[in-house]
C-alpha cells in the first residue's frame, strides 16, 4: 500500500456478503447510551486491524459472541479519546471565547470607527474558526495513533506510549490529516443523503460512517508499518482473526 485509497474505505462495506446486518447492528449499537458507542469502537479496532494486516477483502463482519471483546477495547478508546478531549476542548474554547470578547469590545468601543471595529472583529473571528478547526483536526491526528494502540493492545498502559504516537506522526502524519479531513467530507454527504432519505436515512448513514472510519484507520495503520513502523502488540492471531 504506497497511498491512502479513501474511495475504497466506501466501497469495501458493500462488497462483502452480509453486510447489512453488520451495518444494521452498527446502527443500532450508535443509538444505545454509553455501552453501545464502546462496542461499536471496539468492533472498529477489529477492523482496522483485519484492514492493516490482512486487506478487506474478507473483513470480520460484527460477531455477538465478541461482545465482551468489543466492548472492553472500546472501553480503552473511550477512556483515550475522553482525556484527550479533556486537554483540548478548554483550550479551544479560550480560543473562541477569548475572539467573541475581544470582538464585543471593538463593536462597543468603535465610536464613529464602528465600521472598522466591525471588520476587524470579523476578521479575528475568522481566524479563531481557523484556530479552532486546526485544533479539532490537530487532536484527530493525535489520537489516532493513540485510539488504535487502545483497541489492538491488551495492555491498556500502552495506549499512551508517547513512543509510539511520535512514530507514527512522523511517518504518516500527512496522511493521517488529510484522511480526517475526507472523513469530515464523508460524513457530510452521508449525513445529506440520509436527511433526504425521509430523515431515518440519518441513522444508517451513522452506522456507515463507523464502518468508513474503521477502515481509513485500518488503512493508515497499514500504510505506517509499510514504511518500516513497529507493530503494535496484540493478543493471539486465533483470538483476533
Amino acid at each position: 500500500m504506497s497511498r491512502i485509497e479513501h474511495g475504497r474505505a466506501v466501497s469495501y462495506v458493500f462488497a462483502r456478503p452480509g453486510w447489512p446486518m453488520t451495518l444494521l447492528f452498527v446502527t443500532l449499537g450508535t443509538l444505545v447510551p454509553l455501552v453501545g458507542p464502546m462496542v461499536v469502537q471496539g468492533y472498529q479496532a477489529v477492523i482496522a486491524r483485519h484492514v492493516a494486516r490482512h486487506g478487506d477483502g474478507d473483513w470480520p463482519l460484527f460477531d455477538f459472541d465478541r461482545l465482551a471483546d468489543y466492548l472492553m477495547r472500546g472501553l480503552r478508546m473511550f477512556v483515550v479519546s475522553l482525556l484527550a478531549g479533556l486537554v483540548v476542548a478548554p483550550v479551544a474554547l479560550v480560543v473562541v471565547w477569548a475572539t467573541v470578547f475581544v470582538s464585543a469590545l471593538l463593536a462597543a468601543a468603535g465610536g464613529e470607527h464602528g465600521a472598522v471595529a466591525t471588520c476587524v472583529g470579523l476578521v479575528l473571528m475568522a481566524i479563531s474558526f481557523v484556530l479552532f478547526a486546526a485544533l479539532i483536526f490537530g487532536a484527530m491526528a493525535l489520537v489516532t495513533p493513540l485510539w488504535l494502540q487502545a483497541g489492538i493492545n491488551p495492555d491498556f498502559a500502552g495506549a499512551f506510549d508517547f513512543g509510539f504516537l511520535r512514530d507514527f506522526l512522523k511517518r504518516v502524519g500527512r496522511e493521517v490529516l488529510i484522511a480526517h479531513v475526507v472523513l469530515v467530507g464523508i460524513h457530510l454527504g452521508l449525513m445529506v443523503a440520509g436527511l433526504l432519505a425521509c430523515v431515518v436515512g440519518v441513522f444508517p448513514a451513522i452506522g456507515l460512517m463507523m464502518l468508513v472510519q474503521a477502515h481509513l484507520c485500518g488503512q493508515l495503520y497499514a500504510l505506517y508499518l509499510e514504511r518500516g513502523g513497529r507493530p503494535i502488540p496484540e493478543t493471539e492471531e486465533k483470538v483476533l482473526r
